[in-house]
């Protein structure tokens, strides 16, 4: 009941006037303040934390949010009355408060004496949690704060930390001065290298406590000062290393790698919050050391990470150690080790994609390559080792398969060599059923909820780089033939993802069987079963999955269509036809049958003629569509079907044409790219009047385009070409019209420039701008014009000009148009340089 009307309090807040929640949290504060049993303020201190949460949601709460500085410092000042859980909350709110009311507090002396006074009180409490929360509420004052107080709190700090009388006290003010350079490095750069020197002296032989926040401050520094670090980078690097193998109280010679189920370890992980110190992330009361291992593997992680680390020592010396510590014992700290390897090996593989763009960016020996590919057959034997030492460790497993992806763009040929290692595991996880490997660790954020997907992401990075070896050949066909088992899991992500790796491992085996001539008969049981089972999906519309099978029934019929059972392929094409269903569902199948009909493409011809007339008379109903989506695909499925020699889209050529051409004059300054292709396909399909009879409102729009993109451009001078060559009689009025247009705004424009009408010419697109499309839309023209003639197009072009002498505007302008001609099909042709006439 309590925890309800918290909650109900909380959201009330939201709505209510900002002073009357400011209100509300005072009185909760003194009631905390003057309660004298000790268990009951916990609900109070709950709702403080909200309340205070829900105000610093609001905007501009500032001001409201200083108000509280001092009652919040009140609840605070006798420890003892209180539970930890209580401290906890109220320091909760007391960040909330720091954070967006710094300003205001700065201009308070007593709120600032109050909290600073506070605060430095409760780093040296005897209760550890709340010792380290105030660790980092200190940490926040700090960097909050602005202005003369926050900065002798930190002078303070810093001379508590180097007059620390003991460990434990240098301990906690090390913590504070992470939790700042965490947050405002340039706070403390003055300070980094005597706190860096200071360290190292005494880091390999601190106690656990100590060593940690050691390791955990040169991270810091690595992270936001790695220049001030770089002088003792070497001997950070140590540090980190020795850190990482240091496990005093573990024989790794007494493990036979085969552990039963007593042996198993049930630990926690880290939840990846900002605070590092959380005590709550592992508990091993027996043996602190996992805490120190876990400190070195994040400072080598953050080393990597950093400006300082060169790809040869993330491979050789970085990469080197870790891949030595995957027989670590403690789950938490194996996890971070594997996930911190998996990073750098992400990163490396940026780095040189990197390079290899921009050469003079970034100067990477090739050798890298080489170091990766010694490297993975013994980090892979080793991670194997590990899975076999931890079998119920469901992260170590999901993390195997994240260093495996990792590997491939590196070194696919590496990655082949060890496939016939891996293949155990990966088809045993592929069998594993919905419940099992589901793992609940966050402390990489790259894992998936179920290993299954882990695993599938894998080989779907495989498929993308892998060329059909031998070995690959072998572990595809094992693993394919666990695919279809796969698709009947429960989990919608499982299902969608074993799709989308059968559609990359299809285009793979196309490839390969083009290339190498390599024999993919014995893939077809299983290509024609999964793609029957995508049919299925795609055909019930109450399954979630309709949309991610498309692409590969698209997939399958477009690479194998003259492999695949004709009942296959008939069911595909069914169901790849059929768009009357929910916008995203149609997009998905008008998507997928463009990629099977677009040539090239193995699907039969006479299975697309076959069902040319259905799909061209949907295509043209959704050129009416005002989803640009789906009109953009009707436009392309019609731009492909075009290049099929079938007369069953003829009947609709004439309302089609009309259709593409409106959708041209919707925004004729740049006439979508897919709209000029779908036109100059359905040349061949029309007759002359149908040309004509849309020609001039075609004309007005084209006349007015200025395309940029060469792809545009491209497909504009291909329609003008396709008229020319197709309907020759219309070529002189289509050439007279567009420069006509041209030439009668070129002199317009210039006559208000002229009579200085700034004011007007400013709204009007000046026409020069268009001239460039129109020069070439002209020599396209009538390239196909002499294609189809005989007649020279330089001898026509030159003609036009010489001995011309322009007398008017308008004869300038039409110079001007064919000399710019000219200019384009010269640069085309080299030949017509050395023509005398030209």
């Amino acid at each position: 009941m309590q925890s309800l009307a918290t909650e109900c309090l909380a959201g009330c807040v939201r709505v209510i006037d900002i002073a009357i929640a400011v209100d509300i949290a005072k009185r909760i504060c003194n009631h905390i303040s003057t309660h004298s049993d000790k268990n009951k303020p916990s609900g109070m201190s709950n709702a403080l934390r909200l309340i205070v949460s829900r105000i610093a949601a609001k905007p501009d709460s500032g001001a409201s949010l200083g108000q509280l500085a001092i009652p919040i410092a009140e609840t605070l000042k006798d420890s003892s009355a209180l539970t930890s859980d209580v401290v906890v909350d109220i320091f909760t709110a007391l960040v909330d408060v720091l954070d967006h009311a710094g300003a205001q507090i700065a201009d308070d002396a007593e709120a600032l004496d109050k909290v600073q006074s506070l605060l430095l009180t409760y780093i040296g409490n005897s209760n550890t949690a709340i010792s380290r929360r105030a660790v980092t509420v200190l940490g926040i004052f700090v960097v909050s704060v602005p202005g003369e107080q926050s900065q002798k709190a930190l002078d303070v700090i810093f001379q508590r930390y180097t007059d620390a009388a003991s460990k434990s006290d240098r301990c906690t003010m090390l913590r504070v001065i992470v939790t700042i350079a965490r947050q405002k490095p340039e706070l403390i750069r003055g300070r980094v290298s005597h706190i860096i020197d200071s360290e190292l002296e005494t880091v390999n032989e601190a106690d656990s406590d100590l060593r940690v926040a050691s390791l955990l401050a040169f991270k810091a520094f690595v992270a936001n000062a790695p220049d001030l670090v770089k002088p003792r980078l070497g001997d950070i690097y140590e540090a980190g290393a020795k850190a990482t193998q240091f496990d005093p109280d573990y024989n790794y010679d007494d493990e036979d790698g085969d552990l039963g189920e007593d042996d198993e370890m049930d630990t926690g992980s880290e939840d990846g919050l900002d605070d590092e110190f959380d005590d709550d992330i592992y508990e091993d009361n027996e043996d602190v050391s996992w805490d120190i291992r876990l400190s070195g593997v994040k400072l080598l992680s953050a080393i990597a990470e950093s400006e300082l680390a060169t790809p040869e020592m993330v491979v050789q010396d970085i990469g080197d150690l870790l891949i030595k510590r995957f027989k670590e014992h403690e789950d938490v700290v194996r996890a971070e080790i594997l996930f911190t390897y998996a990073k750098l090996f992400g990163m490396l593989s940026q780095k040189l994609v990197i390079a290899k763009e921009e050469p003079s960016g970034m100067d990477i020996d090739n050798g890298i390559y080489e170091m990766v590919k010694q490297q993975i057959p013994l980090a892979v034997s080793l991670l194997l080792s590990s899975i076999k030492a931890h079998p119920k460790h469901t992260e170590t497993k999901q993390l195997a398969f994240v260093v495996l992806a990792r590997f491939v763009p590196l070194s696919i040929a590496a990655v082949d060599g060890i496939l016939s290692q891996i293949l155990p595991f990966v088809t045993s996880t592929l069998e594993t059923s919905d419940n099992a490997g589901t793992s609940q660790a966050a402390t990489t954020g790259i894992v998936k909820a179920n290993i299954r997907i882990d695993a599938l992401d894998f080989l779907l990075e495989y498929a993308k780089h892998a060329e059909l070896t031998a070995e690959a050949d072998d572990f595809l066909f094992a693993v394919t033939d666990k695919f279809v088992s796969v698709t009947s899991s429960n989990l919608v992500m499982v299902q969608a993802s074993v799709y989308s790796v059968s559609r990359a491992i299809i285009k793979l085996l196309r490839s390969a069987a083009k290339n190498s001539e390599k024999r993919i008969e014995r893939y077809l049981v299983w290509l024609n079963k999964i793609t029957g089972l995508a049919i299925d999906v795609a055909n019930n519309k109450e399954n979630a999955l309709q949309v991610a099978v498309y692409p590969l029934i698209g997939a399958s019929i477009q690479q194998f269509g003259d492999l695949l059972s004709g009942a296959v392929v008939d069911e595909a094409l069914k169901c790849l036809t059929t768009w009357n269903q929910r916008v995203d569902k149609a997009h998905a199948s008008m998507d997928a049958l463009l990629h099977a009909i677009t040539k090239p493409t193995h699907l039969p011809e006479e299975c697309v003629v076959q069902n040319a007339s259905l799909i061209m008379r949907q295509a043209s109903e959704k050129l009416q569509s005002t989803n640009a989506k789906t009109q953009q695909l009707a436009l392309a499925l019609i731009a492909s079907l075009s290049k099929y020699n079938t007369t069953a889209i003829d009947d609709l050529g004439p309302s089609t044409v009309a259709r593409i051409v409106d959708i041209i004059g919707a925004t004729p300054e740049s006439p979508p790219l897919m709209a000029l292709r779908a036109f100059a396909g359905m040349c061949t399909h029309v007759s002359i009047d149908t040309i004509e009879k849309n020609s001039m409102q075609l004309l007005d729009s084209l006349s007015l385009a200025t395309v940029y993109d060469k792809l545009s451009a491209t497909a504009m001078n291909e329609l003008y070409e396709t008229v020319g060559r197709l309907f020759p009689d219309v070529v002189g009025s289509w050439e007279t019209t567009l420069v006509g247009k041209w030439v009668k705004d070129y002199v317009q424009f210039n006559s208000l420039r002229a009579s200085r009408a700034a004011a007007e010419t400013t709204q009007v697109q000046n026409p020069i701008n268009r001239l460039p499309v129109l020069a070439k839309g002209i020599i396209a023209l009538r390239s196909g014009f002499c294609e189809q003639s005989g007649v020279s197009l330089s001898d026509k072009l030159v003609s036009n000009v010489q001995g011309k002498t322009p007398k008017s505007p308008e004869d300038m302008a039409s110079v001007c148009l064919d000399l710019r001609s000219l200019g384009y099909l010269a640069a085309a042709d080299s030949s017509l340089k050395e023509s005398e006439s030209l």
